[in-house]
């Protein structure tokens, strides 16, 4: 069985909840965090380790969102790193991190996705045998236009476009080599997500069918879409 490590991404200062002393991947849903609700949902029968990479200060936050875990869940964790100014540092610095395990596969999650859900063994090994990344994705189903200063331009074909989830999953070597490489050419210059990262890099990355229940929570709406989401999941 190849290496597969988690990087979660939990460096984040949660601003765009309203509230700039709450940092969303420590929010509290139901009796766990929601950093505990996306560790536990990585931790397969396939993953060797979990690492975090956080924000300075957030030790303590942390510490405590790990309380709650099962022994099982924690036993896989492995101690977290401090990320950067940009979650393109932050992953950059995780993977840095993990060199002295040097997995196969690396899997890089966001801490405020707590409904994702890993394809299995299998299914990453067959597509990372041609490809060097894999990404899930969505098809929009509203319109999408291009807008100038509020002023809408066109419209741009939803056949040729796709919403960008994680956990996105790199063979390790490449992703790390191409994290290094992007920052050395341009300090500056910022990637949204590491299939950009990539594709910079010219490697090929396919895309498979995401999942609606994997939502980012990023506004107050969305917690409550997670309350309910648990709920229901509970019932």
């Amino acid at each position: 069985m190849p290496l597969f490590v988690v990087l979660i991404v939990a460096a984040g200062e949660s601003r765009r909840l309203g509230n700039k002393n709450q940092l969303k991947q420590y929010l509290r849903i139901q009796r766990h965090s929601v950093l505990a609700h996306t560790i536990t949902q990585m931790v397969t029968s396939f993953v060797h380790s979990v690492k975090v990479v956080i924000g300075q200060g957030q030790d303590a936050f942390y510490e405590h969102s790990l309380l709650s875990l099962p022994k099982k869940v924690t036993d896989l964790l492995i101690p977290p790193v401090y990320g950067g100014a940009r979650r393109q540092d932050s992953v950059r610095i995780g993977l840095e991190s993990i060199e002295h395990i040097n997995p196969e596969f690396v899997i890089i999650h966001d801490a405020c996705r707590p409904f994702a859900s890993l394809p299995s063994a299998d299914v990453i090994t067959y597509h990372l045998r041609d490809h060097a990344g894999i990404v899930p994705v969505l098809q929009p189903s509203d319109t999408i236009s291009r807008v100038e200063n509020s002023v809408i331009m066109e419209e741009i074909a939803k056949d040729s476009v796709r919403i960008v989830q994680t956990p996105q999953i790199y063979r390790y070597k490449d992703i790390l080599r191409c994290h290094k490489e992007v920052y050395s050419t341009d300090p500056e210059k910022y990637f949204s997500d590491e299939s950009s990262v990539m594709v910079a890099c010219g490697m090929s990355v396919i895309s498979i069918e995401g999942d609606h229940n994997n939502f980012k929570i990023t506004t107050a709406e969305d917690v409550t879409r997670a309350e309910l989401y648990m709920q229901h999941m509970g019932s």
